[in-house]
């Protein structure tokens, strides 16, 4: 009798103590994600609601494919948001995720991602961008509204001069003739409202894009035409191409495994306009072949096979 009771004592004790070292960890939600007022740099929003048992917030951004990177990091207790300066606003969209590290250092559940607004002037007025996103949500935002700013000069209107829902993802400034040296923007119209515990944010903006700045060679759009990765098997190799040299500057050739860790890196020289890396000795499995400097980021996929 007193080992079965000794046993039942010990059991409760497992599971107590247990019970505290194994709690499952919370997910941190990210509230919304959007370019700075100057297009200058990303910000990142969250709520800490009634999550507990952390002491910092981890930031991740996407460099290709599912792989994404820390970023920075930020105090729980401090206010619910990061800016990334990291990124160049005027070329890409950007995608990101947050989670919660405890004090030990464990790391909790990621977030659903979110991605930023970009918008690319495709000339007489039309306007391209991509929605924002929500991984797992539908229409995160209804509609989209269209701004200008008539002069450039940093003052905007009040009221959206196009509209458009969800599904679509050009705007036509019909008035475009009338202000040659007007700025641009997108931005949401959704319920989402975040606040962060400084000041209530409840929107998403793109980019600002003039009216006199036709895309270029830096902009994403056409960077398939420009860059090329392409993967030869006989000589267990990848091979870059580019077809305008121009990209070069300060350009780096960078290899990451599945996990988003840095296995091989070659610093491009100004001028030069293809390069070879090997990829012998790696283990099979999938990788992301990358170019990419301060207004860039270019990758594909890589599978080295057994």
């Amino acid at each position: 009798m007193k080992k079965k009771s000794l046993f039942l004592l010990m059991l409760s004790l497992f599971f107590s103590v247990g019970a505290q070292q194994f709690t499952l960890l919370d997910t941190i939600p990210l509230c919304l994600v959007t370019v700075d007022s100057n297009s200058t740099h990303t910000i990142i929003y969250w709520e800490k609601g009634t999550v507990t048992g952390y002491d910092s917030v981890r930031i991740y951004k996407k460099i290709a494919g599912t792989i994404y990177n820390a970023v920075g990091t930020v105090a729980f207790n401090d206010t619910g948001e990061f800016h990334d300066f990291s990124v160049n606003p005027n070329i890409n969209d950007e995608f990101y995720k947050l989670a919660g590290v405890t004090p030990l250092g464990l790391e909790g559940p990621r977030s659903r991602f979110h991605r930023t607004i970009h918008i690319s002037n495709l000339g007489t007025g039309l306007l391209a961008y991509n929605e924002y996103e929500i991984e797992n949500v539908t229409n995160p935002s209804p509609f989209y509204e269209l701004y200008r700013d008539d002069l450039g000069s940093g003052t905007w209107g009040s009221s959206a001069i196009n509209s458009m829902p969800s599904g679509f993802t050009q705007m036509n400034d019909g008035s475009y003739g009338s202000f040659p040296a007007a700025n641009y923007r997108v931005q949401t119209s959704w319920a989402i409202s975040c606040d962060p515990s400084r000041a209530i944010v409840n929107t998403s903006r793109s980019n600002i894009k003039n009216q006199a700045t036709v895309e270029g060679i830096e902009d994403h759009t056409n960077l398939n035409v420009l860059i090329s990765i392409t993967q030869n098997f006989s000589s267990n190799s990848i091979q870059l191409t580019l077809k305008n040299a121009v990209l070069t500057l300060n350009s780096q050739f960078l290899l990451y495994d599945e996990t988003g860790r840095l296995i091989k890196t070659e610093v491009m020289t100004t001028g030069q306009n293809s390069a070879t890396m090997s990829l012998a000795g790696l283990s099979d499995g999938v990788y992301f072949a990358m170019l990419t400097n301060k207004n860039l980021r270019f990758s594909k996929k890589v599978i080295v096979l057994p």
